[in-house]
């Protein structure tokens, strides 16, 4: 037997406990009281009994795909989505939809700040990947050197070239990032790495109005970010403004599109044409089955409210 709870134990625990906490008279309706409870309860953890094996058939896609992730401080700027989310938060929804829409690939990520970070190697662990993605947080501001996409480069072209000796599969990239340079640098030419690129795509994030920034404190909560480096704005919050130009640029050197984000289903047409052209074999898989079994105890429940109705008829006729 397994249980899939439809809201959190816990929280459930918490209401059943409110709902004996209501005073009743009586042995005999306390007793009727506690069962209704756990009835709930039992509805609540979904229990499921195993009814046998079933056949699953999945696509598989072959397609390497791999996420290169913008982590520094203007990643946390709050001009994302509905304008309360941070540019970062903005990414990992876009990473969960690319997920379950190319389910069947194999993935790979990687953050850059300081430095480039190999997060995950190429795998079809989806949840694995997710968990590292979950996780990434940009440095703090005492120890981040600022901003450019040229950090990444060559950790992207030894991953690209590894993908390349792949027997199998099509190389795909999905860049994210605001495209903001902080220090004084140009940014290097990618072009080099178009004919390893198959599919993919450059995610560009903010607006050119730009967004507070914000950093994460000690309690991993954000902070505003307060600009000292303008005698004009002197303690003011800190703005970050995406840069379209270098994003731009870096889809051109690349070969594959651009897209201002804020929507995932802009993904959806580059996520369909990766689909057509990497699709694979299907596999059929024999997994254990397994059948609800809460309608039992609905079925008790409501025996039991209308019994409950019946008795407080009769004290009120």
């Amino acid at each position: 037997m397994i249980i899939k709870p439809i809201i959190p134990i816990a929280y459930m625990a918490v209401i059943c406990v409110a709902l004996l906490l209501l005073k009743r008279k009586g042995i005999w309706a306390f007793l009727r009281q506690l069962v209704i409870v756990l009835l709930l309860f039992a509805i609540n953890l979904r229990p499921m009994i195993p009814n046998g094996e079933i056949t699953t058939k999945t696509e598989k896609l072959d397609a390497n795909v791999l996420f290169v992730i913008d982590d520094t401080i203007s990643m946390l700027a709050t001009d994302c989505g509905t304008g309360k989310e941070t540019r970062l938060e903005c990414v990992r929804e876009d990473c969960r939809y690319i997920i379950s829409e190319l389910s069947g690939a194999a993935f790979s990520a990687m953050v850059f700040h300081n430095d480039p970070i190999r997060l995950s190697p190429f795998t079809e662990d989806t949840d694995y990947v997710l968990s590292v993605i979950d996780a990434i947080q940009p440095l703090s501001d005492l120890y981040a050197r600022g901003s450019n996409i040229n950090t990444c480069r060559p950790m992207l072209l030894d991953i690209l070239k590894e993908a390349s000796k792949k027997e199998n599969g099509k190389t795909i990239v999905f860049f994210f990032s605001d495209g903001e340079n902080t220090n004084d640098d140009e940014m290097e030419s990618f072009s080099d790495m178009a004919s390893m690129i198959d599919y993919g795509a450059v995610l560009g994030y903010g607006t050119e109005k730009g967004g507070q920034m914000y950093v994460t404190d000690y309690s991993g909560e954000l902070e505003l970010l307060l600009d000292y480096s303008d005698w004009d704005n002197y303690g003011e919050a800190a703005i970050s403004k995406m840069d379209e130009k270098n994003l731009k640029q870096l889809a051109d050197d690349m070969k594959v599109t651009y897209l201002p984000m804020g929507k995932t289903s802009r993904l959806d047409s580059v996520l369909q044409e990766i689909r057509k052209e990497t699709a694979g074999d299907t596999e059929e898989n024999d997994i254990e089955g397994y059948e609800d079994t809460y309608y039992y105890f609905a079925i008790a429940l409501l025996a039991m409210i209308v019994l409950e109705m019946i008795l407080y008829r009769k004290k009120t006729v």
